[in-house]
């Protein structure tokens, strides 16, 4: 299925539930109307029509692994700048310590255009999945893209994502991603 941290099935389901519980006020009828029109302002009609016209559970799978690795992509494309700089730097000589100084500190500089542009595609694909699940009536413990967010970030996060959706899909990008570890520590 998705790609959520490996949690025991009633604990998983009982955790998406009280998520579901938790988010439902950001997916009333209203709410979900001004998503898909939100939606329409980045998704052509012609490619909305065909999404709602082939929707099913596999292709939410989908998506959730596919928004899954823009983000972790994202982090990867982060580490790289950060390993490239610091070999440059290495073919002058300096101590390791600079090295890896350096290395780190340009692995955690924000490349605006391609930070934001991930975060918004990512996010966009998360909140197709969980509009397109809700249209077609399914129960959202059921949506690997909430599943996916509440597993990983939380149910506040799934909120945050719903809400900010609903006005603008670029304040998405003021949502970045991140995990929470099981003591509710972000990693």
């Amino acid at each position: 299925m998705s790609s959520s941290p490996r949690v025991p099935t009633a604990q998983r389901n009982d955790l998406l539930q009280q998520a579901a519980s938790y988010c439902i006020d950001a997916t009333t009828i209203g709410a979900l109307a001004a998503l898909e029109e939100r939606a329409n302002d980045y998704i052509s009609d012609k490619t909305w029509e065909a999404v709602r016209c082939s929707w099913n559970t596999r292709n939410c799978e989908a998506l959730a692994k596919l928004s899954l690795a823009i983000l972790e992509g994202k982090k990867r494309l982060h580490l790289g700048v950060g390993k490239l700089t610091g070999f440059l730097l290495g073919l002058f000589g300096p101590p390791r310590f600079a090295v890896l100084l350096t290395e780190e500190i340009a692995s955690r500089v924000p490349l605006p255009f391609i930070d934001d542009n991930a975060i918004i595609a990512a996010r966009g694909i998360q909140v197709t999945g969980v509009v397109m699940c809700l249209l077609q009536g399914r129960d959202l413990i059921d949506c690997a893209c909430f599943a996916d967010v509440v597993m990983a970030e939380g149910k506040e996060r799934m909120k945050a994502l719903l809400v900010a959706a609903e006005h603008d899909w670029s304040g998405l990008r003021n949502l970045p991603f991140q995990r929470t570890a099981a003591d509710g520590r972000t990693v």
